[in-house]
């Protein structure tokens, strides 16, 4: 992963995820908050691969995980 820092405290890595059918590498990247909030994010069609979030006592977590790498190529891109 190559971690940077931003502002207030927010950090974003990113780290090879997969490879596009055509040989293109995928990235992963993760942004991460202050306060803990983080996404996950592909640069192949900006899909949001994961989000979690805390909000009081509670933490959220939406993941899609690798899985979702065949799916983005079969289903969604196949029309580009």
């Amino acid at each position: 992963m190559k971690p940077s820092r931003g502002l207030n405290g927010m950090k974003v890595e990113s780290q090879d995820w997969g490879e596009a059918p055509d040989g293109q590498g995928v990235q992963l990247y993760t942004v991460v908050n202050g306060r803990g909030a983080e996404a996950q994010i592909t640069n192949y069609g900006g899909i949001v691969v994961s989000l979690k979030v805390r909000a009081r006592n509670y933490n959220y977590h939406i993941g899609l995980g690798q899985a979702i790498l065949s799916v983005i190529f079969t289903k969604i891109f196949k029309f580009f």
